[in-house]
């Protein structure tokens, strides 16, 4: 018979290999008798005892209560809070960390409340951490460390420099969530300052989900959140909460280069002083599908990653002020100004109801709607294209729907309509240019530019300045327009005019009338699509253009659907009431 001890060793070395050895638990209770910690009658008193004790693999269950403690981590252990002081091995998971609270409390004693050095991974869940007051880091402070914090507050904790909550640096990994910070703050006014949460350091990432940011203060930058710039630092945050934080410096919530997904940032800055934005980005920063609102302040600044399915709303400061970036998908409604780009990429947007203008700068424009706005629906400083916007119900001095400088912009096949300017160019207004500089007349082509409103009416629609504002400037010329469709006519090839191309721009339905001269008369080279997503052109037989070439003039295009009875370029409930009332009707045929 073969011996059976080498089938055996192998078969215990394979049930080792899936069950490894587990730590030891140690407690921490306020009634303990502090000699080794492996029972609730013989726990450690302090937090920091059981953690001078541990190693590596370790977990420590900490009793509900409040300590008055710091401590140096030095192994890769897991700290636990929420128990009742009498839980086995087995009953881990009826601790309660929300009903029975364990709050760390560094009051009194002069640095972070803990700090992790060199680990390897730990983990902190179901702990109040508080009271500490640090020049790095009041509540947690860690380099070269991964740590995983889940379910716990950091509330009324102070750092003098970076990281009022926590501070990661140093070749640190943060993986935290579920977590709220609170009233912390980061006070110094040194260079490299803020973060009165969370601050990110040197070569340090953190992941963030599902936290709670309220009530912290930066002196410096970074509110609640700071990643420090130029370090190969970053923060990915998702699902998370910003209410009430503030600065002195950017970004009243987040200052940094950061990825921001799903979160809403509600009534950060502060009232008294309210100058700067509530997410100042650095690097290739983006932000997709959240809402920033009620700021003191602007909304956001710098995301040069990008700007996506985003509610920017009634900020007091600027809504987006952006260089280089793609903003698709948003709403930017009620701010002070809507959007300043420079260079920069609107599509498939809407900008409403601010008080200043609607976008200024420059960059291209697309598939947009601008209505509402106080200042002007775009003010234009830089050559740009804008394309398949609808622009209305805006107003300003001069130029209530579009204002341009001589410089070669580009406007095609967008409807401008129900603007008003006090003086000139209610539609569409050609500014003063720099003496010495070439001027270069805006193009307009494939556009409907109507009732609209301007002082003289000869330049409702469109008007250009006959004098220089002062000493530098001079008069510009009116713009090229072409194929369009100008209230009171205009000169240029292929123009048209007439009465209202409109189905009703009293009540701003800006979709062509099935007689409109606009029908199939756009230049032959178009958009794949119109504002309201159809497909560009439809050919309506025997009307204009014939074939591939039969664009509309304007935002829109024209479907023609044979039951629209009422022929108002739409099929609703008005053309129902139509159709019953001529059910059953009797009709002489000749």
């Amino acid at each position: 018979m073969q011996p059976k001890t080498p089938i055996l060793l192998c078969i215990l070395a394979a049930i080792l290999l899936l069950n490894p050895t587990q730590g030891a638990i140690l407690r921490v209770s306020d009634t303990g008798d502090g000699s080794d910690g492996l029972s609730w009658q013989t726990a450690f008193r302090k937090p920091s005892d059981a953690m001078a004790s541990a190693s590596n693999g370790d977990e420590i269950w900490i009793k509900e209560g409040t300590y008055n403690d710091r401590s140096v981590v030095t192994s890769s252990i897991s700290l636990y809070g929420g128990f009742e002081g009498v839980e086995n091995e087995t009953d881990f998971g009826s601790r309660d960390p929300g009903s029975r609270p364990t709050i760390i409390d560094g009051s009194g004693l002069g640095d972070s409340v803990m700090v992790f050095t060199d680990i390897s991974e730990a983990t902190v869940d179901g702990l109040t951490i508080t009271g500490g007051e640090a020049l790095f880091g009041g509540g947690i402070r860690m380099s070269g460390t991964h740590l995983v914090v889940y379910d716990c507050v950091f509330e009324k904790n102070k750092a003098q420099t970076l990281g009022g909550a926590l501070y990661v640096s140093s070749n640190s990994f943060l993986d935290i969530s579920g977590t709220v910070i609170k009233d912390n703050s980061a006070t110094s006014d040194a260079n490299n300052c803020g973060g009165g949460g969370i601050a990110i350091g040197s070569n340090s990432h953190a992941a963030i989900a599902k936290l709670r940011f309220r009530g912290n203060y930066a002196l410096c930058r970074g509110g609640a959140l700071y990643v420090a710039s130029f370090v190969n630092s970053s923060a990915e945050v998702s699902d998370c909460l910003f209410a009430y934080n503030w600065s002195d410096g950017p970004g009243h919530a987040i200052h940094g280069e950061v990825i921001v997904y799903s979160s809403l940032f509600h009534e950060n800055g502060n009232p008294t002083d309210p100058k700067t934005e509530t997410l100042s980005g650095a690097g290739e920063s983006l932000i997709s599908d959240s809402t920033i609102r009620y700021s003191y302040g602007g909304g956001i600044k710098n995301f040069k990653g990008g700007i996506e399915r985003c509610h920017i709303i009634e900020n007091r400061g600027i809504g987006i002020s952006s260089a280089f970036t793609l903003i698709a998908h948003s709403e930017i409604i009620g701010n002070h100004i809507g959007v300043q780009m420079a260079t920069s990429v609107l599509t498939d947007s809407m900008i409403a109801n601010n008080d200043g203008e609607g976008i200024s700068g420059g960059g291209e424009i697309s598939r947009c709607t601008i209505s509402g706005n106080g200042n002007g629906g775009i003010v234009v400083n830089e050559p740009s294209i804008i394309e398949t916007c609808l622009v209305s119900g805006n107003s300003a001095f001069n130029g209530g729907g579009v204002s341009l400088d001589p410089d070669g912009t580009l406007l095609k096949y967008c409807t401008i309509a129900d603007n008003t300017a006090e003086e000139s160019g209610g539609g569409l207004f050609v500014r003063p240019h720099s003496t010495g500089v070439e001027e270069i007349p805006p193009v307009v082509n494939s556009c409907v530019i109507a009732s609209n409103r301007g002082n003289p009416s000869n330049s409702a629609n469109i008007g250009h300045s006959t004098f220089g504002p002062g000493p530098g400037s001079e008069p510009s010329g009116p713009p090229n327009v072409s194929y369009s469709f100008v209230g009171g006519g205009f000169e240029g090839d292929g123009n048209v005019n007439g009465t209202s191309p409109f189905v009703n721009a009293a009540k701003g339905d800006f979709q062509l009338l099935i007689d409109s001269p606009c029908i199939d008369s756009a230049s032959t080279n178009g958009p794949g699509a119109d504002l309201d997503g159809r497909i560009r052109p439809i050919d309506i037989t025997g009307i204009g253009r014939e074939g591939l070439g039969a664009f509309d003039m304007g935002a829109f295009e024209f479907d023609y659907s044979r039951a629209d009875l009422n022929e108002d370029g739409k099929v609703d409930e008005l053309d129902l009431m139509i159709f019953q009332q001529d059910w059953y009707r009797q009709i002489e045929i000749q």
